[in-house]
């Protein structure tokens, strides 16, 4: 061994702290108070003890009951209940009838930005208003959003709404909008089997629509029968004009009865065409 190895060896083992020796002097001892000390808060008054346990927020409550006890206690006490009113709801369909309601999602187009922005997800329904006999077809369409029930559609079905099929789950209609009453352009998402309900629907009604307006104009300027008179006098007129033509150019080759006969017929012949024009009767023209 190495005198080195000898020096670290008796340097190791040669060391003088012991582990628990000197625990006293080691370990930190809160200072007790003294007998002056506890005498004077003994002597401390009433008063300023109820001041210091007023200024302490969590005063302890000193109760000798358990925990089943205090549960008992508590479940025994008698619960308050609010009686709420029963209101009846309002959603202004209720002399509608409801021909169509599909879950979908709806989309508007953002003329700035050039996209589609979200309006919400819900169940869009379609409404027939209830008219009478041979009046005119009212319908429209409402949108509610989930959750809060907002309305985020309400637009009536108009002769110049445009309806497309953008693809097998969207269809793409112009309806007013709620924001500032205009017309913008929606997207309607939903399953394929619901979209084709909906454009079959909305398509048949701007069909009727369509076709109310044309009988609604026809019906609006009809012909007078002033101006029906004029036009059989004209075509009377005219006849008689062309039966004098007749005996003057052909006096040797027609006789009075053929003549005649030959007036009549075409006579006729233009009072058919009268009546197919106006829709009137032989008898009226008679």
């Amino acid at each position: 061994m190495r005198p080195s190895e000898q020096i670290f060896m008796t340097q190791k083992y040669n060391v003088d702290f012991v582990f628990g020796e000197n625990m006293e002097r080691r370990v930190m001892n809160p200072k007790r108070p003294t007998a002056s000390q506890t005498s004077a808060c003994k002597r401390e008054l009433p008063s300023t003890r109820i001041s210091c346990n007023r200024n302490w927020p969590y005063q302890r409550r000193r109760s000798h009951t358990s925990l089943i006890e205090s549960a008992a206690a508590y479940a025994s006490k008698p619960k308050i209940k609010y009686e709420l009113n029963q209101v009846e709801v309002v959603t202004g369909e209720e002399s509608e009838r409801n021909v169509l309601q599909i879950n979908c999602n709806l989309f508007v187009f953002n003329k700035e930005k050039e996209s589609w922005t979200e309006r919400g997800h819900g169940y869009l329904r379609l409404n027939d208003t209830a008219t009478k006999c041979n009046g005119p077809l009212r319908s429209r369409i409402v949108m509610r959003n989930h959750g809060n029930l907002k309305l985020i559609l309400n637009s009536k079905i108009f002769k110049e709404m445009k309806l497309e099929r953008a693809n097998r789950r969207c269809v793409r209609i112009t309806a007013t909008d709620l924001a500032d009453y205009s017309i913008k352009i929606f997207l309607v998402q939903g399953s394929a089997k619901d979209t084709v309900r909906l454009y079959a629907a909305i398509h048949h009604r701007l069909i009727a629509l369509r076709s109310q307006k044309e009988q609604e104009q026809e019906w609006r300027c009809p012909k007078s029968e002033a101006t029906v008179e004029s036009h059989i006098r004209l075509l009377n007129s005219d006849s008689e004009d062309e039966e004098d033509d007749e005996m003057l150019l052909y006096p040797s080759k027609i006789s009075g009865m053929s003549t005649k006969m030959y007036v009549l017929s075409e006579k006729q012949t233009l009072q058919q065409t009268i009546a197919d024009l106006y829709g009137l009767s032989l008898c009226f023209l008679a």
